[in-house]
């Protein structure tokens, strides 16, 4: 993996509440006592980029667990819609950049989101199954770029983070959580929807029915989960469903530390003149959140 550097190195995780975990990392090692909610973290001092693999060694009783080859550089988080997720495999100039993607210094998280590529017809149960904030994505760990692990990655994050190795020879990680068709709501949590005079009628009722969203992304959810028997007040879950992306992928995030995110989304939100109107506004929000 890598982890962020020039910010503090936060480790955390889940054990048996009032147990002993011990971190060692960089030749210090911190103790701490799991909390009654079962949640433990650790902080360890800003580091300077390095290409020298680390590693961090985590004991709790009798459980030993190591995670090796682990660089500090910046953390990118990648996300919109179908052109952020546009994949390696498919863009114009694959054939020709094949031989330069091995790139040991870039490391990436790709977790398919659920539904992914499936339009115009009902999810099957083992989708549905996945509409959760814990199963959407598949966190599928971290890669290391080479010509194999490339191809389902995005383009547009790949061409970005070898242009920064290229210039500044430091480590890149990418995290990306682009979701095709989806709208820019998703991305946004329900509070700061809630929380805001301007777009609060985004999250009341039934979300496939409420005409403050893009009409196209209401068609394409009913035609996937329009049967399916509401999840909450605001309708079935889905990947276009108002804050629902955030909720299983931006917010379990909310404890890592990043340089920054790149998107690369707009389309589903183009297609009527209010929802052109708005976008300035909900992206100035979606930044804010």
């Amino acid at each position: 993996m890598v982890l962020q550097r020039e910010q503090p190195l936060r480790i955390w995780g889940k054990a048996l509440p009032g147990q002993k975990v011990t971190v060692a990392f960089d030749h210090k090692i911190i103790s701490v006592n799991v909390n009654a909610d079962s949640l433990w973290r650790v902080s360890f001092p800003k580091q300077i980029a390095t290409t020298k693999p680390r590693s961090v060694t985590i004991i709790c009783g009798k459980e030993k667990v190591e995670l090796r080859n682990i660089l500090i550089g910046d953390i990118w988080v990648c996300s919109g819609q179908s052109n952020m997720e546009w994949p390696m495999a498919k863009e114009a100039h694959f054939g020709d950049e094949l031989k330069n993607t091995n790139q040991p210094l870039i490391r990436f998280v790709n977790p398919p989101p659920a539904g992914r590529y499936v339009y115009g017809v009902a999810y099957t149960d083992s989708l549905n199954k996945r509409l959760n904030r814990n199963d959407f994505y598949q966190w599928n760990g971290w890669q290391s770029c080479d010509s194999n692990s490339v191809k389902d990655m995005s383009a547009v994050a790949y061409y970005f983070a070898k242009s920064i190795v290229a210039k500044e020879n430091i480590p890149i990680g990418l995290i990306n959580l682009s979701i095709g068709g989806a709208p820019i709501e998703t991305f946004i949590s329900r509070e700061a929807l809630q929380n805001s005079p301007q777009f609060v009628a985004k999250v009341q009722g039934n979300w496939l029915e409420n005409e403050a969203l893009p009409q196209w992304v209401r068609q394409r959810g009913n035609e996937n989960v329009g049967n399916n028997a509401a999840e909450d007040d605001l309708g079935p879950n889905h990947a276009y469903k108002p804050g629902f992306a955030f909720e299983a992928g931006i917010k379990p995030l909310l404890s890592l530390a990043v340089k920054g995110v790149i998107w690369y989304q707009g389309e589903s939100n183009s297609l009527e003149a209010a929802r052109v109107a708005e976008y300035q506004d909900l992206q100035r929000l979606l930044i804010a959140d």
